[in-house]
């Protein structure tokens, strides 16, 4: 029984619609990538790819002359991990090009960095930065175009509480345009509230079971 209520991580793939800005089709032989968004699977990790209702690939591209941050709405409690796939227009390494700054319900806020030659770079394969040693995975789509996946380990305290929203942040200084192509969460690996008190009881009745027959064993 407290193997059944302990529950399990889920993934949610979160809905970029609002907030697309860009035709990821237009971008550097973008021809390559897909006509109208739809599925796609990096590492082991579902992605969906946001489709524009003129067709295209949407993507939120911060910075080259737009606002330098959209705030995400995610709304999902337990969330352990997020999987993001964000590249940049252009890039030079090291340089710091943004971040992803997660906020939870209970005030905790956990700030990941972009940084150029480290965990992001140019989603064109063949020109500015082409090193990324510490993505999670990528896509490439061949002639000269890929997509990077980031996975980013949430706090412990996240797991307690509901991840209300993502702030998606450009630095707006030449060294690299970042844009967010897609974004998953995982969570349920840490029971909620109410979940915690059923796993509490059950160990309660196990105790006392073991009590009544440890007192059996000595009457015996």
């Amino acid at each position: 029984a407290l193997a059944a209520i302990a529950g399990s991580a889920a993934a949610a793939q979160i809905d970029l619609t609002p907030y697309v800005d860009a035709n990821l089709n237009t971008y550097f032989n973008g021809g390559v990538y897909p006509a109208n968004g739809g599925p796609l699977t990096i590492n082991g990790v579902d992605f969906n790819l946001n489709a524009l209702p003129a067709g295209g690939t949407g993507i939120v591209q911060l910075a080259g002359g737009k606002p330098d941050s959209v705030d995400i709405a995610i709304g999902e409690f337990g969330v352990t991990s997020v999987y993001s796939i964000i590249n940049s227009a252009f890039g030079e390494a090291p340089c710091n090009i943004g971040a992803l700054t997660f906020h939870g319900s209970a005030g905790d806020t956990f700030v990941y960095n972009l940084v150029e030659g480290d965990n992001v770079r140019d989603h064109a394969t063949t020109a500015f930065n082409i090193s990324a040693p510490n993505v999670f995975g990528t896509h490439d789509f061949g002639d000269g175009d890929r997509l990077d996946a980031q996975q980013i380990i949430l706090p412990v305290a996240f797991g307690a509480e509901t991840l209300t929203s993502v702030t998606f942040t450009a630095v707006d200084g030449g060294n690299g345009n970042p844009f967010l192509a897609a974004l998953t969460t995982s969570s349920g690996a840490v029971p909620e509230p109410a979940t915690w008190a059923l796993m509490l009881a059950g160990f309660g009745g196990l105790g006392a079971l073991l009590r009544r027959r440890r007192a059996a064993a000595l009457v015996a």
